[in-house]
């Protein structure tokens, strides 16, 4: 049974001091602003790149996983990484760096979609069972959504959240990330270096989650551009409420909630999929 946290403000939500990696524009409120913009110039830039290829959108698969990846990363423990991260390195060095990897690792799993899709390419039957097995997948992770609901009860995201503290944690005292106070902080660190290790401690968390696997199920059955779209403006959406305020959402976010609406989006698109309607 999962335990409800009692209060959010815990002591390692405590914003620490900026660090030399932060500039101005990392400051709360023009952070968010920059992050905003960025969040608008990314989907924009989406856009025009559907009317470019000609990709109709109903068609690709971009609604399909904007909506799967959103429901799947709200509460979720990368949710609160990035939450944590904002805190210590500012919302828009966390915004830029979390959705930077997250990106990268949607066009992996598309890839990785594309290749089941279409090898070996002799075979004439290799995208009908490539959306196949995308439709079981799907149902597979809606299924499970659905009976993790089941078992939570009226628990909120906090477990989430005191996962993301742990593993933060543990990135810190294996020098992944530096410590921003004490002795054990040699030198000042640049914009460049606190980026990468957000990039990095958020594509070591999101590696083999449930929504990899999920764009990697879309990304064999659907457009790859469509799907790659939707994914990552999904990522966009998500992480930039989890650097405006994630940790303060803790136990506001039902876990219940959450997996029943990703559980019954997985399973409408598996069965969109399967019959073929995107």
């Amino acid at each position: 049974m999962r335990h409800i946290l009692p209060t959010v403000p815990l002591t390692h939500l405590t914003p620490h001091a900026p660090t030399a990696g932060q500039t101005a524009a990392s400051k709360p409120g023009k952070g968010k602003a920059a992050a905003v913009a960025a969040l608008l110039a990314l989907a924009g830039i989406i856009f025009l790149t559907f009317n470019h290829f000609h990709v109709p959108l109903s068609k690709s698969g971009f609604f399909a996983s904007l909506s799967l990846i959103f429901a799947s990363e709200i509460g979720d423990k990368t949710f609160f990484i990035a939450a944590l991260l904002a805190m210590r390195y500012g919302s828009l060095l966390s915004f830029l760096g979390s959705v930077s990897s997250l990106s990268l690792m949607t066009v992996i799993s598309v890839v990785i979609g594309y290749a089941v899709q279409r090898v070996p390419t002799v075979v004439e039957s290799s995208e009908i069972l490539g959306k196949y097995l995308s439709a079981a997948s799907l149902l597979y992770f809606g299924l499970v959504s659905l009976y993790t609901a089941a078992k939570s009860g009226d628990a909120t995201a906090g477990d989430e959240l005191i996962e993301a503290e742990e593993q933060v944690g543990r990135a810190e005292k294996d020098g992944t990330i530096q410590k921003t106070t004490g002795a054990a902080r040699s030198k000042p660190e640049t914009t460049f270096q606190s980026f990468m290790e957000i990039a990095g401690l958020i594509f070591v968390a999101e590696w083999g989650d449930r929504s990899m696997l999920a764009t990697i199920a879309l990304g064999a059955a659907q457009s790859p551009l469509g799907v790659a779209g939707g994914a990552i403006l999904g990522h966009t959406v998500a992480t930039y409420i989890a650097v405006v305020g994630g940790a303060a959402l803790a136990n506001h976010i039902s876990e219940k909630t959450v997996n029943v609406i990703g559980g019954i989006l997985f399973i409408l698109f598996a069965g969109a999929t399967a019959l073929g309607v995107f």
